[in-house]
């Protein structure tokens, strides 16, 4: 990222931001303990400063002053199975921020006080590894599915909207409602290969 007067600024895995002034050969010029575990996306607003989002799941708002103005909290939003902040987009102008997560959902926050717009992520998906489970509501249109990244997904057909999720002990192999709909069994563990299971 990059605030006022084209001094860069980095992330670390620590958490910390580091701020670099181009005048006295790149020194650091400022240091400041952003998030609780490792930086991992900024996103510089010209005029308006930066937003970073962390591996604590956090999305944070700084002046130019590296001056934290807000804090989010994603993994209070409770629809994000993995809420690590993977990325971000800040538009100060709309005052609304993009965010991307660890577990592959996609929400759009209010910069003012980090509600979520939708009332859950507008794009959400499994992440890491494989999909192996899959399986139909017997009369609803809706259909779950579990793999590799230990969730077991509910989603709605018609509109393809993530309903809710959950995380799993491990990963898992297949999926089946009960015949009146109201309970899912799940196979858990998996083959690694090599003679190794997951369970």
């Amino acid at each position: 990222g990059w605030c006022a007067e084209n001094r860069p600024v980095i992330g670390t895995h620590d958490g910390h931001l580091y701020e670099f002034d181009p005048e006295t050969n790149f020194s650091i010029r400022n240091i400041v303990q952003a998030h609780s575990s490792t930086v991992n996306t900024i996103y510089t607003s010209f005029g308006h400063g930066i937003c970073t989002g962390g591996k604590d799941g956090h999305v944070k708002l700084f002046n130019e002053d590296l001056e934290c103005s807000k804090t989010f909290d994603v993994g209070a939003l409770g629809t994000s199975v993995k809420s690590s902040v993977r990325s971000v987009e800040w538009d100060p102008e709309d005052r609304t921020l993009l965010t991307g997560t660890r577990g592959s959902d996609i929400y759009e926050l209010s910069a003012l006080d980090g509600t979520d717009v939708n009332g859950g992520p507008i794009l959400a998906g499994h992440s890491g590894g494989e999909l192996w489970g899959l399986a139909c509501h017997p009369t609803r249109s809706e259909f779950v599915t579990a793999g590799d990244d230990m969730t077991l997904r509910l989603w709605e057909a018609k509109n393809k909207v993530c309903l809710r999720s959950c995380t799993l002990p491990c990963m898992a192999r297949c999926c089946a409602y009960h015949p009146d709909g109201k309970k899912i069994a799940v196979g858990l563990g998996a083959d690694l290969g090599r003679g190794k299971h997951k369970k």
